[in-house]
């Protein structure tokens, strides 16, 4: 077995990246999808993806999110190996090369992202892997793209956000955040990142002129809704929810795909706010943490 090491994945290795999961998914019965882009990692120069090769086949991957900085929590790993090259050291050697690029950089502690139904189908997985469960979860919705507009509220603008609402959507998410003493990010950087990728689209609601809120797509793979704001003095009144019934109906005329999103398990407000807009939970995500 040998390993390649990137930050900037080939279409092919993407293709590669693909298979080797949809495999996994279908032999473990998962649906959370890898996010192997190292655009919002807090060290741009990290090589975030390990690619595991017997010969010319892929078969195995982890990917390193890691959008804080080495003191905070939140650096995330996804670790995959194809079904038929488990238990043969491959999720081992991919796990030490993690634990030594997070090292380098100085990150002490990460979590496995995993799902309820791997664990349950696996019982002997946290022992064998000296891993902790982490006891705040995560749901992923889905839904199918719809073949009628949902109804939304004529008053309201959707649009896909400019350069020039990057000020004002820093202050709004700053405060939506918990205000902006307490808080370094999402800053301009992040707005700008996200809105040079080809894959990556922003919506903003507006009403009257007024800046609402926003949400943000990754359309890689499906389109995976993410990063839902709405400005504290708007909230209650329904926008989340016609923001996300917006942006579904927009995406769906650009090309009909099943449309995904997480919200923490301990946020009923969000999971309401999805719930309403026609979204169900198809499954749970499991954190793993481990230290190095």
């Amino acid at each position: 077995m040998n390993t390649i090491t990137t930050n900037n994945l080939t279409h092919s290795q993407q293709i590669q990246i693909n298979e080797l999961v949809t495999a996994a998914q279908q032999h473990d019965g998962t649906k959370r999808l890898p996010f192997v882009s190292n655009m919002y990692n807090y060290f741009p120069e990290m090589q975030n993806d390990i690619l595991a090769y017997e010969g010319d086949a892929l078969v195995g991957v982890a990917a390193i999110y890691a959008d804080v900085r080495p003191d905070d929590a939140g650096t995330e790993v996804f670790l995959i190996v194809h079904p038929e090259y488990r238990r043969q050291g491959v999720a081992t050697e991919l796990r030490k090369q993690v634990e030594a690029t997070l090292k380098q950089f100085g990150y002490s502690k990460y979590s496995f992202v995993t799902e309820r139904r791997f664990l349950d189908a696996n019982p002997e997985f946290i022992k064998n892997t000296n891993l902790e469960i982490n006891p705040a979860t995560e749901f992923q919705l889905s839904m199918n793209p719809p073949t009628t507009p949902l109804p939304t509220d004529d008053e309201l603008e959707l649009s896909v956000m400019t350069k020039d609402l990057i000020p004002a959507m820093v202050k709004l998410s700053r405060r939506a955040f918990g205000g902006e003493e307490e808080t370094e990010k999402p800053g301009p950087q992040h707005y700008i990142n996200t809105m040079a990728k080809p894959e990556m689209l922003i919506y903003v609601l507006k009403k009257n002129g007024v800046l609402l809120g926003s949400t943000s797509v990754d359309m890689s793979d499906g389109y995976y809704l993410f990063s839902l704001e709405i400005d504290p003095d708007y909230q209650n009144n329904g926008y989340g929810t016609e923001l996300v019934k917006l942006a579904v109906n927009e995406l769906t005329k650009r090309e009909p795909r099943i449309l995904t999103l997480g919200v923490d398990a301990d946020n009923p407000r969000a999971l309401h706010v999805y719930q309403k807009a026609g979204f169900s939970i198809e499954t749970e995500i499991v954190y793993l943490n481990a230290k190095i």
